[in-house]
């Protein structure tokens, strides 16, 4: 699928792996939705025409705020083509800490709620807009080789697969994600629409630099090459070849310099 011109809504995208992947897809002449719990800066958009760019505020866990969100959407633009979710949370916890204190169970649901339940839930609430502008006849559904529909991307994690001590509610949501990948593009196929993942390693985030000091310069001395962390840009530029390349489908992909977490 070609950016330009088509509709693309990126969740979590008021800073780091959203904020860079909606920029990247303005760059390429695409039409895009900001959606985020928190306001996007403004300023990081002065280059580029108001005309093209939608900054929508909604919890993605509120369906009714979401789905207020689409039917904004579609009025602007008409269209809906790409969804890439990247809004997520991370809360490291071991299930007994050093002082002999169980796990929150709030933590884990919150993280359920928020990586899983959030990531589905925009899919789910996407799915009829993308699809409405390809209906054709009496609401067949083209579905020839080059009749591609749409396109969506989901973040997962590395933890997914490499999940450290304290890790055990987070990778199990990131897990989802992987899990959810293969059922979701056989089950859309016959629509025309992609689905795949990116599992990132350490990556140069907000989420990332909260994180001590100590343990941020023990994750990039276990990154391969570079030994540094990830940029958001890096992460866009994946989602755009994923986007462009019509015949990556039902993949996990990995973006970590080469990092096996010890």
């Amino acid at each position: 699928m070609q950016v330009k011109d088509h509709v693309a809504v990126v969740t979590g995208a008021a800073s780091g792996l959203g904020l860079a992947t909606g920029l990247c897809l303005l760059q390429q002449g695409a039409k895009v939705v900001f959606l985020d719990i928190t306001a996007v800066d403004i300023s990081r958009l002065a280059e580029f025409d108001n005309k093209n760019y939608l900054l929508l505020q909604a919890d993605i866990l509120d369906t009714k705020a979401l789905q207020a969100c689409f039917n904004t959407l579609m009025a602007r633009f008409h269209r809906l083509d790409i969804v890439i979710n990247c809004a997520g949370i991370v809360i490291a916890e071991k299930l007994l800490d050093k002082h002999g204190r169980v796990m929150a169970l709030e933590n884990v649901e919150r993280l359920l709620h928020v990586n899983v339940l959030g990531t589905v839930n925009v899919i789910r609430l996407a799915l009829p807009h993308m699809i409405e502008h390809s209906e054709q006849g009496e609401g067949d559904i083209d579905t020839s080789p080059d009749a591609e529909q749409g396109v969506i991307i989901n973040t997962a994690s590395i933890a997914a697969i490499e999940g450290q001590q304290g890790q055990i509610a987070y990778a199990a949501s990131k897990g989802a994600i992987v899990s959810m990948t293969l059922p979701m593009a056989k089950e859309l196929a016959s629509l025309g629409i992609r689905v795949n993942a990116i599992a990132p390693g350490v990556m140069e985030t907000p989420m990332m630099a909260a994180m001590p000091e100590p343990l941020q310069q023990s994750l990039q001395q276990q990154v391969l090459y570079p030994k540094r962390f990830g940029q958001a840009h890096e992460f866009a530029q994946l989602c755009l070849h994923i986007i462009q390349n019509a015949y990556l489908n039902a993949q996990l992909i990995r973006l970590d310099g080469g990092l096996h977490m010890h």
